[in-house]
């Protein structure tokens, strides 16, 4: 009884349809936004633009200390949890290596690269000489960033160039989610 009733229903229905409505019922219209996530941790200087290459310092000191004030800025749209710095130095002049370099951050906080003061907690990261500094265990969100600052101390090998390549893996980055 229960599936005559249910056929009998359908029916009434389709029969009160004329065939002016027939196309506006049977269309649909259906959109979607698609968005591909990214991750990117960029070195970037103090008031310059973000670039996708290397961050580049070069070094000519003449006497006492010498200091290059950068960020490490996550450019991409996830939240990065770990990343790398791997470090090449090269002679520009002269012989001999050159110069160490110690990498410190202001944690909590951001260098001011007029008084050369951290308005947070100051940490040795690590050296030009370690090859790469690695920074874990974070939460980066995009946009968000690392206030750095590096130094050197003047000697006989003073002319030399630090570059500073970041590199994220997908391991780095938060796990998918759907929405």
């Amino acid at each position: 009884m229960k599936r005559v009733f249910v056929a009998l229903c359908a029916g009434l229905i389709l029969s009160s349809i004329s065939p002016v409505m027939a196309g506006g019922v049977a269309r649909a219209v259906w959109s979607s936004n698609l968005a591909t996530a990214n991750w990117s941790v960029v070195a970037v200087g103090t008031n310059q633009s973000v670039t996708n290459a290397p961050y580049q310092l070069s070094w000519s000191v003449i006497g006492g200390s010498a200091y290059n004030f950068f960020a490490l800025r996550n450019s991409g749209s996830l939240n990065v949890n770990s990343f790398s710095v791997v470090i090449s130095q090269a002679r520009v002049g002269g012989s001999g290596a050159a110069n160490p370099v110690d990498f410190e951050l202001c944690s909590g906080g951001t260098w001011n690269a007029t008084t050369n003061t951290c308005n947070g907690t100051v940490v040795l990261v690590g050296r030009a000489s370690d090859l790469n500094l690695n920074f874990s265990n974070l939460q980066l969100p995009p946009n968000a960033e690392l206030s750095l600052r590096a130094k050197t101390a003047v000697s006989g090998r003073n002319n030399f160039s630090t570059q500073l390549d970041v590199l994220v893996s997908r391991n780095a980055v938060r796990v998918g989610a759907v929405n």
